[in-house]
């Protein structure tokens, strides 16, 4: 009987605890219900706000895209006038620097031109006083030659005489003929003079196929072609028409690679 009566508050235990559970299940329902309407009621709350936010901000996005439209025209309007401004004070500058650079050129050619005249005067002035100076430096030197000149004639002339002296009294002496000395000749100034060249005699030019025979006839144990190309300081491909011919006509003979003279 005992097991009985704790299974029956056992299952009244669980009927309690079930009834419990329901309740408290019935509770989160009705507050979960409670919560979602209100937020709900949030997020509607949000969607209104953020719709009147950005009807708002579409027009404080307009009004300031018109605002800016008009302050970037407001800004181009000022760069096109001060670019304006400054190209025409830089075009301004230029021509003032072409016209300062045309006249410090100009300048620059007149003193130039003024200087190179200086110059060539000068240069004239100075090789005139040059060519003065080679001239007077030339006729001392003429001097002085001729001086040393006459003084060298005088000394050879004391020379002969006392050479002579002295001759004729070694023959007196020894008794035999006095031999005539000859006077030596003063040297005399070198002259310059213009070297006529000599006219040689053109001979005619010796053609090849002469060359050819001259080389053979003079070589009668034989020589090769290349030897006679050396000889005429010509390529054997140069000769060999040439001297093929001269075979053929009999002037020369070939054997093997030597060519001999006709005896």
């Amino acid at each position: 009987m005992g097991i009985a009566e704790d299974f029956e508050r056992l299952t009244e235990d669980f009927v309690s605890s079930y009834d419990e559970r329901m309740a408290v299940l019935n509770g989160i329902k009705k507050d979960t219900r409670a919560l979602l309407a209100s937020a709900q009621d949030l997020l509607a709350q949000f969607e209104k706000a953020r719709n009147k936010m950005g009807t708002e901000l579409r027009k404080t996005l307009e009004r300031d895209n018109t605002a800016m439209q008009d302050e970037v025209k407001r800004l181009m309007k000022g760069f096109a006038s001060e670019r304006d401004a400054m190209a025409k004070a830089q075009k301004d500058t230029l021509l003032k620097g072409v016209v300062e650079l045309r006249d410090e050129v100009s300048t620059m050619l007149d003193g130039f031109t003024k200087a190179r005249g200086e110059m060539a005067r000068a240069l004239r002035s100075g090789l005139a006083k040059d060519k003065k100076d080679r001239s007077n430096e030339v006729a001392r030197l003429l001097d002085g030659f001729r001086r040393e000149q006459k003084i060298l004639i005088d000394e050879l002339k004391k020379t002969n005489a006392a050479w002579n002296k002295l001759v004729s009294e070694m023959a007196k002496k020894r008794g035999t003929p006095v031999k005539p000395v000859v006077k030596p000749r003063p040297p005399k100034p070198k002259v310059e003079e213009k070297v006529v060249p000599e006219v040689e005699e053109v001979k005619p030019e010796e053609t090849l196929e002469e060359g050819i025979l001259r080389i053979v006839n003079s070589n009668p144990d034989g020589i090769v072609l290349r030897d006679i190309g050396d000889s005429l300081g010509l390529a054997p491909i140069r000769l060999a028409r040439t001297i093929k011919a001269l075979v053929d006509e009999g002037k020369i003979r070939k054997e093997d690679n030597l060519y001999y003279p006709v005896e």
